[in-house]
């Protein structure tokens, strides 16, 4: 293994400051397993630098709870990835982050939607003239709703 310093700022969870040269010694990662996870004032470096939303990349949710903001889990114990992966690029989406969604989708297309969903436009089915009958039930309630 070949040691690096960091392209992309990482924050360390031993000094919960941005981290550089220092990842790259065997020593420091011996230390992030033994010493205290200073996870509060990563958070807090991270809120600093003007992040404001987190995905927590963690096997559940655990440490989402912990963030107290803007923080979503992506994998969850109850949920095959490609669909949580999904649902937390949605919740990003919605709290206004921008997603590169033809990166996500290769060779989809957009499509507006309104934002309200009786904005002056139908977007229902219309009913069907035939009622359907399963039941002696529903046969009954048919005949007392005509």
């Amino acid at each position: 293994m070949e040691f690096r310093a960091p392209t992309v700022p990482v924050v360390s969870n031993v000094s919960g400051a941005l981290a550089g040269e220092e990842l790259c010694s065997p020593e420091y990662w011996v230390r992030h397993v033994r010493e205290t996870v200073r996870f509060a004032d990563g958070l807090e470096t991270l809120r600093g630098l003007g992040v404001g939303s987190f995905l927590e990349l963690g096997p559940d949710g655990t440490l989402t709870a912990l963030a107290d903001g803007e923080c979503l889990p992506v994998l969850r114990p109850d949920r095959p990835e490609p669909i949580a992966v999904m649902e937390a690029l949605g919740g990003l989406f919605v709290r206004g982050i921008q997603i590169d969604w033809a990166a996500v989708f290769p060779g989809g297309r957009l499509v507006d939607l309104p934002t309200y969903a009786f904005q002056r436009e139908r977007f229902w089915l219309e009913p069907s003239s035939a009622r359907p009958v399963t039941s002696a039930v529903d046969a009954a309630f048919w005949e007392a709703v005509e």
